[in-house]
């Protein structure tokens, strides 16, 4: 899976290719049962997720870093272009129990077919304080590093019975 990453000033730009179609990737950022097996590094046991589905509605996700640590974070979905795009206004939070900061940064995530069964996902975080760029430029590589797996093994267990992936 190619990955560029750029950040630049209050924004990070990442684009990468990813193993299913536009409509796919674009459901998996919606989907709480499936948002719920890639966004957290524990999965689904270390890893809570309330989700709405349309413009205005909240979700947030609560979970459980590889050091132990337990994150909030918050976005409420400012667009919807299915399967073309998504814009969420998103909130950092803290340690469980913290309110989320005040402050919100925009994340515009889209989706290009770029061949048979594949999409080229570009992802801009911006509105970024300064001081986040670095972490959260490391923190969406992962993350969409997780999705991308999570889409393979999602089409592995799709695919019939002696049909190779």
């Amino acid at each position: 899976m190619s990955q560029v990453a750029e950040p630049a000033g209050n924004t990070v730009r990442l684009v990468r290719e990813m193993p299913a179609s536009p409509a796919e990737v674009y459901d998996a950022f919606l989907d709480p049962g499936k948002l719920v097996r890639w966004i957290g590094p524990g999965g689904p046991d270390e890893t809570r997720v309330e989700a709405g589905t349309t413009v205005g509605a909240s979700t947030d996700i609560w979970i459980q870093k590889e050091e132990g640590e337990k994150r909030h974070f918050h976005w409420e979905i400012a667009e919807l272009d299915p399967p073309r795009r998504l814009v969420f206004d998103f909130a950092f939070g803290g340690p469980i129990g913290s309110d989320l900061t005040g402050y919100r940064s925009r994340l515009t995530v889209e989706f290009r077919e770029s061949g048979p069964g594949t999409t080229e996902l570009t992802l801009v975080h911006d509105r970024l304080p300064p001081e986040t760029v670095s972490g959260v430029n490391t923190g969406w590589g992962t993350i969409t590093g997780r999705l991308a797996e999570f889409l393979k093994k999602d089409k592995e267990t799709e695919a019939p019975e002696g049909e190779d992936s």
